[in-house]
């Protein structure tokens, strides 16, 4: 993936790894989830939803992770990576494990 910034800016995630695990109900480490990015709330049925608290352009973005029952973090960021997949930090992500 093409990347212009600083490499120190390519951390990935902060708790997003945790929520992959906590998704990884078999313990195959291998997760596949389905993403539905949107500036607007959605019902998107079967997704959790989360929610942005905050975001920079080069400090990457935080969302609240509370829907998720059980998951023991309040809250999960994302990298300035995702401007390269997803073109923004939307406000809301939903998210389905498929599979």
């Amino acid at each position: 993936m093409p990347w212009d910034g600083n490499r120190a800016n390519l951390e990935m995630v902060a708790g997003a790894d945790d929520l992959l695990s906590f998704l990884d109900t078999e313990k195959r480490y291998r997760v596949t989830i389905h993403v539905v990015p949107s500036e607007e709330p959605l019902t998107v049925e079967d997704h959790t939803e989360l929610r942005q608290i905050d975001k920079s352009t080069f400090g990457g973005s935080h969302y609240d992770s509370t829907d998720f029952a059980g998951f023991r973090m309040k809250k999960i960021w994302i990298c300035p990576v995702s401007l390269c997949v997803l073109g923004c930090y939307p406000k809301y992500l939903y998210i389905q494990k498929v599979g």
